[in-house]
């Protein structure tokens, strides 16, 4: 039988906080240690209701924690046994920090898993108001962008993406297959990526 993790001072278990102010105190590495790994283990092993018990006590605590986000999301798309209020989710992270680009990321990705793509274009927008170099945002938007027809801004945003580090090459190649892509930049290397774009597809 597992063992309830212990309390610890300075972590307040019954009341939401932001992640983001949280992080410079390390008050989010406690639930962390004993939930995260957890989470993506079970997600993993495809235990998808145990992985959001588990993803589900950090968003509890902090509702906007990008990695419990994401890997929620994920175990809700794999599953097709367990009902997700992902919406509900997502109204919580925006709500305790209505400034965070990433939460707005990581909710365009749900919104374009789910085809609601003129939405998902307005979250990834959102996010570049708040952050302009955000690589994720421009590398996703790009791709609703595509799913929209509008090759214009699919290409603008994967000019951006490519040229802020993003690894995917799935962006140029769709554009690339429907004839669109107009942009000189190439996928970096490997040595000079800066890190893997989070893709919606």
């Amino acid at each position: 039988m597992a063992q309830t993790p212990p309390r610890r001072a300075g972590v307040d278990y019954d009341t939401a906080n932001d992640y983001y102010a949280a992080v410079p105190t390390g008050r989010h590495k406690v639930v962390e240690q004993y939930h995260l790994g957890p989470c993506e283990k079970n997600l993993n092993a495809r235990n998808y209701r145990k992985a959001l018990g588990e993803c589900g006590f950090i968003l509890r605590i902090f509702p906007n924690h990008p990695q419990a986000l994401l890997l929620s999301m994920r175990a809700c798309e794999r599953s097709t046994q367990i009902r997700c209020e992902l919406d509900e989710l997502f109204a919580r992270a925006i709500a305790i920090n209505p400034k965070a680009p990433d939460t707005y990321v990581l909710h365009g990705m749900h919104l374009h898993h789910v085809r609601k793509y003129g939405e998902a274009r307005q979250s990834y927008e959102r996010a570049l108001e708040l952050d302009a170099d955000s690589m994720n945002a421009h590398y996703n938007l790009g791709l609703a962008c595509i799913e929209l027809k509008d090759y214009a801004c699919a290409n603008r945003h994967a000019q951006q993406a490519y040229s802020l580090g993003a690894a995917l090459p799935g962006l140029r190649d769709r554009l690339q297959k429907a004839g669109q892509w107009t942009g000189d930049a190439a996928v970096p290397a490997a040595g000079t990526r800066k890190a893997a774009a989070t893709s919606a597809r």
